[in-house]
């Protein structure tokens, strides 16, 4: 089951594009900055930037230790795309 999408007014404000939503499709995070991606189609996606799902806040500080890093190649190995 998926969740029923919200609808939104748009209009300009300062010059700049805004948006108006319903008080059920507001964000939480009212005042904070938030991501805008493109969709699928003419579809915009906006998400609150800086928050976590929870399920990911609980599992930090459980790595102990140093994380190993990928090698990383010298930049004279490197081949020139455009050669």
């Amino acid at each position: 089951m998926g969740v029923k999408p919200a609808r939104a007014k748009l209009f300009v404000s300062g010059g700049s594009p805004a948006a108006r939503t319903t008080s059920s499709g507001a964000p939480r995070t009212e005042g904070k900055t938030a991501a805008l991606a493109r969709g699928v189609g003419r579809r915009l996606v906006l998400e609150p930037q800086g928050e976590w799902p929870e399920s990911f806040l609980r599992c930090l500080g459980s790595v102990s230790g140093e994380l190993e890093r990928p090698p990383r190649p010298s930049v004279k190995s490197l081949r020139d795309p455009f050669a």
